[in-house]
């Protein structure tokens, strides 16, 4: 039983609203996506822009559990992605056009967006993580990766 309902939870798509404010700007919104399949991508674009238009779509990670994550970009093809634990990085990094090591930083509006790869020990990131931070000429900050920073065993 344990098992299965961690494979459903390990499955299960999640969408989450951010709405962001500062005095430098007006509020705005963006949504991050995780753990999606082809098969669905298409579905939950949709219903991500009917809900709303976000600004940016962060993508999680595990982004088609297939050979490519082709069919991701194409349902989301003004996204943001991170590496995932099933994703294969090369394909990340080609689709996508970001660094190699999977760790950079966007800016939007008042917000440094961070990619983090959680598949890569955090020695071999931190020197890269500190410049993006160093150099982040925004208040705010958003770190995100495939794995929870804090969960619940």
């Amino acid at each position: 039983m344990t098992k299965i309902l961690a494979l459903l939870l390990g499955l299960m798509l999640v969408v989450t609203v951010f709405y962001i404010t500062s005095s430098f700007a007006h509020a705005w919104k963006f949504v991050a996506v995780g753990d999606i399949e082809c098969k669905s991508a298409v579905k939950v674009a949709s219903a991500i822009k009917q809900f709303s238009n976000p600004v940016i779509t962060l993508l999680l990670g595990d982004l088609g559990y297939g050979k490519t994550s082709k069919c991701i970009k194409d349902a989301f093809p003004n996204s943001t992605p991170t590496v995932g634990n099933h994703d294969k990085s090369k394909d990340i990094v080609k689709l996508w056009g970001i660094p190699k090591s999977g760790v950079y930083g966007l800016k939007i509006n008042d917000v440094t967006f961070l990619s983090l790869n959680s598949d890569t020990k955090v020695s071999k990131q931190i020197k890269t993580v500190n410049n993006l931070i160093a150099n982040a000429d925004t208040p705010w900050i958003v770190p995100f990766s495939h794995y929870p920073c804090v969960t619940n065993p």
